[in-house]
């Protein structure tokens, strides 16, 4: 896996965050969800935590 390309888990962990502060949050759920499908094992804990903050954000926001 090379960094910068469409299989590394960073780039959409990356984006995500991008999205999130932009209150894209529907967006970066999708983008956590597919860093953490391709992080493999183990994955890292902050990407569980990006996906729960904004799920909690987007669950308080309806």
């Amino acid at each position: 896996m090379h960094k910068n390309s469409p299989t590394d888990p960073e780039i959409y962990q990356d984006l995500g965050q991008q999205l999130h502060r932009q209150g894209y949050l529907k967006e970066a759920i999708n983008c956590y969800q597919k860093g953490i499908e391709l992080q493999g094992e183990p994955i890292h804990l902050w990407f569980y935590r990006n996906l729960g903050e904004a799920l909690l954000e987007l669950q308080q926001s309806m």
